[in-house]
């Protein structure tokens, strides 16, 4: 394993900053990470108090400490009923935490036959090409005002993440097969460098994430070995997600909690040119698709334009977007050293737009195969504000 990766498995990801060692590093988040007062409360850390345990232990040290107490403490051998119910019942609620029961989501595209599956299924092989019926849509991200963002910062309930600027897509090993998803999911493709890196981990196994470039930013797990985690909290399946050993092209995305460290993390982001910043619900549960559990507010706005024609002689673009008589609206040009088809979907990153005017500083970013044409309409734009008008 490299050595910016954990040497043992570890609930808080991996080690990628040059600020300490690994161990110095570990320490420092997991104790800002359990002491929050909204993780103690999720994660049930009373439970892991009682029995003299750290979050971050191993399934197998929660086993051996509460046998430990139990044979104690059996009533049955003279030990005191009360303490014996009291660990016991902390040994309960932590394995109900690490082993919750799946909460069905009545989406049936979300829902596939990759639940528990039975025999019957278990034997059948997974094909490259998904069918209709095993599209799996991720959780998307609802966007927020800039007006919003301080409420989400100093709410424990929220962790926070940076905004990271690529595909999204959902990788999958099921039945020995990779099976790649984008966000609609249809079936797609990835760097072939993350199939070796997922199976490293030597397990069945879904994940959600994004590629950009050679890496494959990963921020949720939702199902392991046939185990359906979608019922599982945010917080609870990040705990499995970071204790997982990837190979070196997946990259877990880490976790911030507590209010100084989200504003921390905010004005870093600001000020190093980042896309923008995610904000999710630690108790949510997955569900498909947009909703309020899981929030972004994006420091440069994007849209999804039609190519047209650039300037002759240029390595640009044309862009035009659907206005709201259904007329399609040139919005100006954009530099681009690709030569994207004239009418494909380009997803363009810019500061503003001027209304009834073009974007203000634009920059390609990529070609979408998952947005459509009707997608690519003006109400997508952020236009200079009024204020800035009057300057």
């Amino acid at each position: 394993m490299p050595s910016k990766f954990w040497t043992t498995p570890s609930k808080y990801g991996t080690y990628e900053g040059p600020k300490g060692s690994p161990d110095q590093w570990a320490s420092s988040f997991s104790a800002s990470f359990e002491n929050s007062e909204s993780i103690q409360n999720i994660l049930g850390m009373s439970a892991y108090q009682i029995l003299n345990l750290q979050p971050s232990c191993s399934d197998e040290d929660v086993t051996r400490t509460y046998r430990k107490f139990a044979r104690l403490h059996h009533p049955d051998k003279g030990g005191d009923s009360e303490l014996f119910n009291k660990y016991t019942n902390a040994y309960k609620a932590i394995k109900k935490l690490r082993n919750m029961e799946i909460i069905p989501v009545d989406t049936p595209i979300a829902r596939t036959s990759h639940r528990q599956s039975s025999p019957a299924q278990t034997t059948s092989t997974a094909s490259s090409t998904p069918s209709q019926s095993e599209l799996i849509i991720p959780q998307l991200l609802t966007q927020i005002d800039e007006s919003e963002v301080d409420s989400y910062l100093t709410n424990d309930e929220y962790g926070c993440q940076e905004k990271k600027d690529g595909k999204h897509l959902t990788l999958q090993i099921l039945n020995g097969n990779l099976i790649v998803r984008n966000k609609k999911g249809d079936a797609s493709n990835c760097a072939p460098e993350f199939e070796g890196s997922l199976r490293s981990v030597g397990h069945e196994l879904l994940i959600d994430g994004e590629q950009i470039g050679d890496k494959f930013w990963v921020w949720d797990i939702l199902e392991f070995d046939g185990q359906d985690l979608r019922g599982w909290s945010y917080i609870s399946r990040y705990a499995k997600l970071s204790s997982l050993s990837f190979g070196p092209t997946i990259k877990i995305l880490k976790l911030f909690t507590g209010t100084e460290a989200k504003k921390k993390l905010y004005a870093d982001l600001k000020a190093n040119g980042k896309e923008g910043i995610v904000f999710k619900k630690l108790s949510g549960v997955f569900s498909p698709g947009k909703g309020t559990e899981q929030l972004k507010f994006k420091f440069y706005a994007e849209c999804s334009v039609i190519v047209v024609a650039g300037r002759q002689g240029r390595s640009s673009i044309g862009m035009e977007l659907i206005n709201s008589q259904g007329q399609r609206e040139f919005v100006g040009f954009c530099s681009c050293n690709r030569n994207p088809a004239i009418g494909s979907i380009a997803e363009i990153k810019y500061l503003y737009a001027y209304r009834g005017g073009c974007l203000y500083q634009p920059a390609f970013k990529e070609i979408r195969d998952d947005v459509d044409v009707n997608e690519c309409t003006t109400s997508q734009l952020k236009y200079k504000s009024t204020e800035d008008d009057d300057e």
